[in-house]
């Protein structure tokens, strides 16, 4: 009878234990010590980037491709790719209070409030966030500033979040990037800069298309192509072209395109 609530006892405490998928997340999300200037201002004498005008302060889940992604004038808060707002702040000209009880000086100085982003129920499998800080609404044109991504944990229990610092030595930032003219191509991927020039290809299926005549392969080039590698964060160069000839499938790799991505797509 002994063995038999022992048994019973240990199964209610596994039961007790058994994961949800989901997990827990606490972080405590600031500028630094020296706060954020504005756009072509001095991080020691200014002006601060909420002097004249309201600041809107988001906190970004990077998405499964674990990147930054170029921000798209055409959508939301100005999101590119898979990234996702999960916190943000409206902070007025001046400074003042923002809607989630945090007050800030014209600088992004913490006067008052906790600045921190709790949820007790993460799914997403995935564990980096970055910081963007709008001179402004997120719209083409804006000036901003975009911190480096900050892995976090999803052990959070309560009393110790994370601190994400984006200027931890205090070296003094501003809003050094303008967010690019809204794209009116009709692919929605035109001249704006929003998409790297170096894209993966991971065995990305193409609908076929007729060969090139010979003559439409493209000649290398005079000098070596640049690119960067994204993931790396290495700069390579490419010294010949290989056109795309309608082939259903393309190996994974890195490849340089010239243009948009269609039938029609030369690959480097």
């Amino acid at each position: 009878m002994k063995n038999i609530a022992r048994w019973l006892m240990v199964a209610a405490v596994a039961a007790g234990f058994a994961w949800t998928g989901a997990s827990d997340v606490g972080i405590r999300w600031t500028a630094g010590e020296r706060g954020v200037a504005a756009y072509g201002g001095d991080p020691d004498d200014g002006p601060g980037v909420a002097e004249t005008s309201d600041v809107t302060w988001q906190l970004i889940y990077a998405g499964a491709n674990e990147m930054a992604d170029a921000v798209n004038p055409a959508a939301p808060d100005c999101l590119g790719g898979d990234d996702e707002l999960i916190a943000s702040r409206l902070i007025p000209a001046g400074g003042g209070a923002s809607e989630d009880g945090t007050t800030w000086d014209e600088w992004l100085l913490l006067k008052d409030g906790e600045p921190l982003f709790e949820d007790f129920g993460w799914s997403p499998a995935y564990n980096f966030v970055y910081q963007r800080i709008f001179q402004g609404a997120p719209a083409a044109g804006t000036h901003y500033f975009e911190s480096d991504l900050f892995r976090f944990s999803d052990l959070y229990d309560g009393p110790m979040p994370d601190f994400f610092v984006f200027d931890p030595l205090g070296m003094g930032v501003a809003t050094d990037r303008t967010v690019p003219p809204a794209d009116t191509t009709a692919d929605g991927d035109g001249p704006d800069g929003a998409e790297s020039s170096s894209r993966r290809a991971s065995a990305t299926s193409f609908a076929a298309a007729p060969a090139r005549a010979a003559s439409g392969a493209l000649r290398a080039p005079a000098a070596a192509v640049p690119y960067l590698d994204p993931v790396n964060h290495t700069t390579n160069t490419c010294e010949t072209y290989t056109p795309y000839t309608g082939q259903t499938t393309l190996n994974t790799g890195w490849y340089v395109v010239s243009g948009d991505i269609t039938n029609d797509t030369r690959i480097a």
